[in-house]
């Protein structure tokens, strides 16, 4: 999915940066690119999908592997040449490195993998026992999804379940680009961000509250369809490894605090959502495309991720829905695109979420 949205035709180049993960390290004084160059091949030996491309050509694209990345001078502000096969590049300019990989081959848990890595080797350090490759290269074909199989009709009908109820669009009035359909591919705007403190609660409640400050801010109704990240822990074999292991799954939150009926199905989504990691938002765009344009929605217009505290840390490069919320225990970061969401607006969204997650505190401590 995300390799055709790097590609369509409609993707602004803006869209196409935020499909990339960027890390910047400090080079000591006396490692040259040349240097560089030997980790990244050490690291690619450990890590098969580092060494990855887009095949083009044949029934549909796909990946190859194989490739050394390279490490080559430059700022790193350039973004990655898809359509060139080019999914990682680590530019170096005096002591700066500047690492981009594409989110079709490693995600932001990753990106901390091999920054983690790459630290160790400029430090002198062992690293731990890989992944087997041979598993790892295996992943993508495995979490594929296939509406033709027993577990690819399991998981249609799990999300026909799921989205039923159905969903109404968040109406941003400074939109000024209609939302397409991922198979014309995404167009955004210039990401920005702000951040805050938040009440730790569960992962439901937190995308109630986000839900319920859309609505609030947008001044609408309806339920939310929201894109869900989650990583597939369980799916991945033993040892330290990097992939795109990280999905967005579309999930409806209900905007109304007091609908218990809808309150209980989120939870039950969350909880067996798992079972289905074949199906993402973009198996839901064509599986349930009828849906969609009658709601009005695509499934990654808002995201919403619980994370690692140290991906609230990393660079923002672009941005691929008009809001995506991370949560790290008691800390959030909005992202959102810029020319639709207006800074004020932003600024509303958030403190609408703070109060409706200090509602749902006081909500819990009353009932108990």
């Amino acid at each position: 999915g995300m390799m055709a949205v790097a590609k369509a035709p409609m993707s602004s180049a803006r869209a196409k940066t935020a499909l990339e993960n960027r890390a910047v390290l400090r080079l000591p004084k006396d490692v040259d690119r040349g240097d560089v160059q030997k980790m990244l091949r050490k690291l690619a030996k450990r890590h098969p999908m580092l060494g990855a491309q887009i095949r083009s050509g044949g029934v549909e694209d796909g990946l190859e592997f194989g490739v050394t990345p390279l490490a080559v001078a430059g700022d790193g502000t350039a973004p990655l040449d898809v359509q060139a096969g080019e999914m990682m590049r680590a530019s170096v300019a005096k002591v700066r490195l500047v690492l981009q990989v594409h989110s079709a081959i490693a995600d932001a848990a990753s990106m901390d993998l091999l920054v983690s890595e790459m630290k160790a080797l400029l430090d002198g350090k062992d690293l731990q026992k890989p992944a087997p490759g041979k598993a790892v290269k295996a992943l993508p074909g495995v979490l594929a999804y296939d509406p033709e199989t027993v577990q690819g009709r399991s998981d249609r009908a799990f999300f026909y379940y799921t989205l039923a109820d159905g969903a109404a669009q968040v109406p941003f009035a400074r939109r000024t680009r209609a939302l397409l359909p991922l198979s014309l591919g995404q167009d955004h705007g210039p990401a920005a961000t702000l951040s805050g403190p938040c009440a730790k609660q569960t992962e439901a409640r937190h995308m109630q509250a986000f839900a319920q400050a859309l609505r609030e801010v947008t001044q609408s109704t309806g339920n939310v369809l929201m894109a869900r990240a989650a990583r597939i822990g369980e799916t991945l074999p033993k040892g330290p490894c990097i992939g795109p292991f990280t999905l967005q799954q579309p999930l409806l939150v209900s905007a109304d605090p007091d609908d218990p009926t809808a309150a209980r199905k989120l939870d039950r989504a969350l909880t067996h959502a798992a079972k289905h990691h074949s199906f993402d938002c973009f198996a839901a765009a064509e599986e349930f495309a009828s849906w969609f344009d009658k709601w009005q929605v695509t499934p990654l217009q808002i995201g919403f991720e619980m994370c690692a505290a140290s991906q609230l840390k990393q660079a923002v490069s672009g941005v691929s829905h008009d809001v995506l919320l991370q949560v790290a225990k008691t800390k959030y970061r909005l992202i959102y695109d810029a020319d639709v969401v207006a800074q004020a607006q932003a600024d509303a969204l958030a403190k609408a979420y703070e109060a409706a997650l200090q509602s749902s505190d006081k909500k819990e401590v009353s009932e108990a």
